[in-house]
């Protein structure tokens, strides 16, 4: 799957753009601020309807608009394409299209152009709180088990409902019951998604961790939210007066988390910031790999400044992991000497954005 054209209008700094990416690797530099980030934006936005800097959509939106507007054609397979269409305004109110027939939820967006994302906040994965691990997870597990999403909607409700009724003290026994039965049914279902993508995923990853010498070895265990030699059901009943005086549910699949160890040691707390970043970068590929495996289509990765933190080295070792992953994707930096060292015999499309303008070199 890639992008074939591609046209922006009023995404922070852009004007108004068009571009035909190539179907494997594009770089884009220029100066800080001349809008790179922002293309990479729109591209996200794509396919998920928001963007990965900012929550405020108001802030994407070129200041002296009322709306942003991105469209790309995309080829799925060998003939076989599609266009996806999407305008946001300042009031939040998105619209979405694919073939001109209107896309109603986000989850059907995100469905249809799967892609990730690595920049500065993507150390989170390691070094942040569990939130941003299940992040990862959810994101793998989406994409490859269709019934996923409805789980986790329903899951989310049923956790809803307990909350309520532990925050205001308005139930009674039986009542709570019923919603620790229902929560345990879709906890458990949550669960055992997640474990057997974990498990597939750990297969991908050796390979992927092969690729870099310094990281190899590295073991990711899924810790499920809850004591391992006890029944969720039971964990339920007996968090029952705990959690009515914190107001939530303190147990459960909402709480999992990744253990990510070398040697038995939290890399966190032993890795640089260059080791972290190249160990999200192994991840993350590892997890576009499943996707390809498990669909038959890749997924794009637009990477944001791929240079920072990473040495020559290592920026070679991550470009031809991408490289063997015959996927589509979007590399910026400031200065293109940064890319020139990695590409010989390699084919790819370079472009240099200034000001909002982008403009292909050859």
């Amino acid at each position: 799957m890639h992008i074939t054209q591609i046209d922006v209008m009023g995404v922070r700094n852009i004007a108004n753009i068009s571009l035909s990416p190539f179907k494997s690797a594009n770089f884009i530099y220029g100066v800080n601020g001349s809008g790179k980030t922002s293309l990479l934006e729109s591209i996200y936005l794509l396919s998920r309807g928001k963007s990965f800097r900012s929550r405020d959509i108001r802030t994407v939106i070129n200041e002296s608009l009322s709306e942003c507007i991105v469209h790309a054609r995309i080829d799925i397979r060998p003939e076989t394409q599609m266009s996806i269409g999407l305008r946001r305004n300042v009031s939040g109110v998105l619209e979405a299209k694919k073939n001109g027939d209107r896309i109603k939820t986000s989850s059907e967006l995100a469905s249809l152009f799967p892609i990730q994302v690595i920049d500065s906040s993507s150390f989170n994965l390691i070094d942040g709180s569990p939130f941003h691990r299940r992040k990862f997870l959810d994101w793998g597990v989406f994409h490859v088990e269709p019934a996923y999403a409805s789980v986790w909607n329903k899951h989310q409700k049923a956790l809803k409902q307990r909350n309520h009724l532990l925050r205001y003290g308005t139930a009674n026994k039986d009542e709570l019951n019923v919603w620790n039965a229902e929560l345990d049914k879709l906890n458990g279902l949550v669960t055992s998604y997640r474990e057997r993508y974990i498990s597939n995923l750990s297969d991908s990853l050796r390979e992927s961790l092969s690729r870099y010498e310094q990281i190899n070895g590295i073991q990711v265990q899924y810790e499920k939210g809850w004591s391992s030699d006890k029944n969720f059901i039971d964990v339920l009943q007996d968090s029952e007066v705990s959690d009515r005086k914190l107001g939530h549910t303190s147990h459960g699949a909402h709480k999992a988390d990744l253990s990510i160890t070398l040697d038995g040691v939290k890399v966190r707390d032993k890795f640089s910031r260059g080791q972290i970043k190249l160990l999200v970068y192994a991840l993350q590929l590892a997890q576009g790999e499943i996707h390809k495996q498990n669909t038959g289509i890749a997924c794009a990765y637009v990477l944001d400044d791929l240079p920072s933190e990473l040495d020559e080295v290592n920026r070679e070792l991550v470009l031809n992991h991408l490289f063997d992953l015959n996927c589509q994707f979007f590399v910026t930096g400031v200065d293109k000497l940064d890319f020139m060292s990695h590409l010989k015999e390699k084919t790819c499309k370079m472009f240099h954005m200034e000001q909002g303008f982008i403009k292909e070199i050859n």
